[in-house]
């Protein structure tokens, strides 16, 4: 009886400390039992699920918690393959969409048979903005590119010509001069975006 108590002991202090790491984690966790019911959502995951709290959620199936067709696929695929699955969900209301990189992952007892899932969802909303911020500056600069190189390109075509006049060769020469201080200017552009991607410092000149 008293190694009984003991164990008993030791294991409330162990669920303890494992629900005040899960409750201290930014990123979501929700845990379910074999049928996909919730048992357990940390903080996040609590503010994630349209502020249920960690009793309201008690006994809502997962597809329920998390919206979403994908979700639904994914945890099929789990429960048949009792492996674990990562996909990207986006989730909230349509005005307020929010992307999230979601690991769900099957609960296995010793013998290898399902006894529940756990699912960790962090917040990539802010990643997402960034990647599309980045890809329409490329597109951006891309396009600038070309006006100072087929400038460059066509004036320094008529300079090369044995009866261009002085006058207009010095003008040529002056645009010339200034698509390359534009080429120059759109090529820092681009080296700024890959020393932030590098985590490098930039310089403010004012």
């Amino acid at each position: 009886d008293v190694e009984v108590a003991r164990s008993s002991v030791e294991a409330n202090e162990s669920r303890r400390r494992l629900e005040s790491v899960l409750f201290a984690m930014d990123d979501a966790v929700i845990a379910a039992d074999e049928n996909g019911e919730a048992t357990l959502l940390n903080r996040a995951a609590q503010f994630l699920s349209l502020g249920l709290t960690g009793q309201d959620a008690m006994g809502l199936p997962l597809p329920e918690l998390l919206p979403s067709e994908t979700f639904a696929q994914a945890l099929a695929d789990v429960r048949t393959a009792l492996m674990p699955l990562s996909v990207e969900l986006e989730l909230g209301a349509v005005e307020a969409r929010r992307a999230y990189a979601v690991v769900l992952a099957p609960i296995k007892d010793l013998e290898g048979y399902l006894t529940g899932f756990v699912v960790v969802l962090r917040d990539i909303t802010r990643f997402r903005e960034l990647e599309r911020m980045k890809t329409a500056f490329l597109n951006t600069v891309s396009h600038e590119l070309r006006t100072p190189i087929t400038s460059i390109r066509a004036f320094s075509e008529l300079m090369t010509r044995q009866d261009a006049e002085p006058a207009k060769a010095r003008e040529w020469s002056r645009v010339i001069n200034e698509e390359s201080e534009r080429l120059n200017r759109l090529v820092d552009d681009l080296l700024d975006v890959s020393r932030i991607e590098s985590g490098k410092r930039l310089s403010v000149v004012k």
